[in-house]
């Protein structure tokens, strides 16, 4: 999965980097996903009251073929 997601990324205009992140990064964040080999890529739907209703790059990723089964 991570290298899927690291293979498509630039496709995407995205830039990649491993980092630790803060509370305040995830709340400031555009869209927010997490993904492991099992369920693939997973849209975030709120952390800590902080809500998304949109996942652009989620849904081009999906249309690239990287594993996306959603909820």
């Amino acid at each position: 999965m991570r290298a899927d997601l690291l293979e498509h990324a630039g496709a995407l205009g995205l830039k990649v980097f491993e980092c630790d992140l803060t509370e305040a990064d995830l709340l400031g964040a555009d869209e927010l996903w997490i993904s492991n080999a099992v369920g693939g890529v997973r849209r975030v739907a709120s952390v800590v009251g902080r809500e998304w209703r949109s996942w652009s790059f989620f849904e081009r990723l999906n249309r690239l073929g990287v594993p996306a089964p959603g909820w």
